[in-house]
């Protein structure tokens, strides 16, 4: 059976929680809800990561999800937009910085 656009996003979601608790992540998912961020990552003594997961090779994100992101940056996160790359196999981060741009960091990638 074929999957449709919202499986492979929830699909995708799931990978990355698994993957940031892997690295020791404490990982809440915030499933369905609209919200800013797909998974809120936290990890005692660290970060919080804001974490928006983009199940295409390119990320794109909207008006709304990048006010949202900027907002969670403003109470000290860090904005990550997690996406797949051509192979479907690795994934690539990209932090969304101030200038509401999205950069690729290959620091938060494994």
């Amino acid at each position: 059976m074929k999957t449709t656009p919202k499986q492979r996003g929830s699909n995708f979601e799931r990978r990355i929680k698994k993957w940031l608790e892997d690295r020791g992540w404490t990982v809440f998912r915030s499933a369905g809800s609209q919200s800013a961020a797909d998974l809120i990552a936290l990890r005692p003594g660290i970060i919080v990561l804001a974490v928006q997961c983009k199940a295409s090779h390119k990320p794109a994100l909207k008006k709304d999800e990048i006010a949202g992101l900027l907002d969670l940056q403003d109470l000290g996160a860090i904005t990550l937009v997690i996406s797949r790359d051509q192979t479907n196999h690795a994934i690539k981060v990209y932090e969304l910085r101030d200038d509401r741009k999205l950069h690729r960091n290959t620091e938060w990638e494994f």
